[in-house]
């Protein structure tokens, strides 16, 4: 499983898009689940640019965005991956 890039003020969109697009070919060339953090997750662009909300400086992820991301990464890898604790 490959993660991408969250959203962040601290580079441009067609950047972090071109970054997801080239780890995603990577992905379904080698056959591994992609989740796509610039597309989805806990972190915004829009809501970092107005007041830094789940980061501590618009890029780097605090405490309590870190723990969101956790439970975001842990939801989509049982629902996608079939993973079980048991």
């Amino acid at each position: 499983m490959f993660i991408t890039p969250q959203q962040s003020t601290w580079n441009t969109f067609e950047n972090r898009k071109a970054v997801g697009d080239q780890i995603e070919q990577s992905c379904n060339y080698m056959g591994l689940p992609c989740l796509r953090l610039d597309k989805c997750g806990g972190t915004w662009l829009v809501r970092e640019s107005v007041s830094v909300y789940k980061t501590i400086d618009g890029c780097h992820t605090s405490e309590e965005g870190a723990r969101q991301n956790g439970y975001f990464i842990e939801r989509w890898a049982r629902l996608n991956l079939h993973y079980t604790t048991e």
